[in-house]
């Protein structure tokens, strides 16, 4: 079944699945995103690092036609291994869905590697960000007007924002320095 997924209104982008692979379609090309895997076709394998800039389209793709998934893992990236002693993930929140911060720490605990995919975790780095005041307002020097900032140490910097786990870098953060990054349809 073909439902197609717009990336923008007039943007020619079209996100599909057939068959078990969910494929992008720009100006006549079409490019295999991800395959359906496993035994009850519950796992999104991407097929490779950079098709995970598109993860956002895919699970939309996928959430459309109502098809579930468990697991998400990279094309020739070996998967996590479930431990003995592993508890069940606990339960999601039905605002915050996975980035409900116990199912978060769960998936950086217990699946690291998904955790790495699912929420684009870039790493541990120092953060600059505008330093607010008590009612939230940006704090500024009253002689020259520029922002005040405050350094944030060892932050884990994702693609995701999980509240009071992970934030996201501004752009120009050498935290980009790795990334793949996103193309803009």
């Amino acid at each position: 079944m073909i439902l197609p997924t717009e990336d923008r209104v007039g943007s020619g982008v079209i996100y599909e699945l057939k068959g078990d692979q969910v494929v992008r379609t720009k100006m006549g090309v079409l490019t295999v995103l991800a395959t359906m895997t496993g035994e009850k076709k519950d796992n999104i394998e991407y097929t490779n690092e950079e098709a995970l800039t598109k993860r956002q389209q895919v699970i939309t793709c996928l959430n459309e036609l109502h098809i579930a998934h468990k697991t998400e893992s990279v094309k020739g990236v070996k998967l996590d291994t479930i431990k003995k002693n592993e508890p069940p993930r606990p339960k999601m929140n039905p605002m915050d869905g996975d980035k409900t911060p116990a199912v978060f720490d769960w998936y950086q605990q217990w699946r690291p590697q998904e955790s790495r995919i699912r929420y684009g975790i870039l790493g541990t780095f120092d953060v600059d960000v505008p330093n607010l005041d008590e009612y939230g307002q940006i704090q500024r020097d009253p002689n020259t007007g520029i922002m005040k900032m405050l350094t944030l140490s060892d932050q884990l910097c994702a693609r995701r924002v999980v509240e009071g786990r992970t934030i996201r870098p501004p752009d120009g953060h050498p935290a980009w320095d790795n990334a793949i990054v996103e193309e803009v349809d």
